[in-house]
């Protein structure tokens, strides 16, 4: 994971650097391949947010998180010809965002999420050319107390991230929030590059 560069350091960026896969990496990748459901390795979890919130806030929150977090940027994997197995890590989130879909209007929205997550958590990643994490906020109307009710859910493939690199994504998309909300500034980023974690594990093998 990468702290984001200034807009004069994109500008002559390319779209996407190819790295190769860690160790772990490349284990998964290969039992992905053996996997004929193409869900095995999909992780996920969903956090229940009670009170006032501010959807745009959120997504221009989600849009910084992505651009200091590497592993919200690997989009694509592969092998050569030689058996070398590759990620593609992309400069910017590009056309993405953080998905807003509104489920209110149903009969039981909080029914209603838990089912659209579970069907989401499902489906499964394209290692060959897709992103590989979603994210999105569900409003789910109301709780019993006449509070706003939403569902912030997001999903991974293993092979871009495990439990504590989510922790840790979800620990600073909250930090954000709270300092945007608050007219803060967002704070240098609490994560490294994902090439120096890669070249760590090569040199320690």
């Amino acid at each position: 994971m990468s702290p984001s560069a200034s807009p004069q350091g994109t500008a002559h960026r390319p779209a996407a650097v190819r790295l190769p896969l860690s160790a772990a990496q490349r284990d998964i990748w290969m039992a992905h391949g053996l996997d004929t459901s193409g869900c095995r390795y999909n992780i996920g979890e969903y956090r229940e947010i009670s009170g006032a919130l501010d959807p745009g806030l959120l997504a221009r929150c989600w849009d910084r998180l992505a651009r200091e977090a590497d592993v919200l940027r690997i989009r694509g994997t592969g092998s050569d010809e030689d058996g070398g197995l590759w990620q593609e890590l992309w400069a910017e989130p590009g056309d993405r965002s953080l998905r807003l879909l509104d489920l209110s209007g149903e009969e039981d929205p909080a029914a209603a999420a838990h089912a659209w997550m579970r069907s989401e958590l499902a489906r499964p990643f394209d290692l060959a050319a897709g992103w590989l994490t979603r994210h999105v906020l569900i409003r789910a109307g109301t709780t019993a107390a006449g509070e706003e009710r939403w569902f912030y859910f997001h999903a991974f493939h293993h092979l871009a991230i495990d439990g504590m690199g989510v922790a840790l994504l979800d620990q600073r998309l909250v930090e954000l929030y709270e300092r945007a909300s608050a007219g803060e500034p967002w704070g240098p980023s609490p994560f490294g590059a994902l090439a120096d974690v890669l070249a760590e594990d090569d040199a320690y093998r």
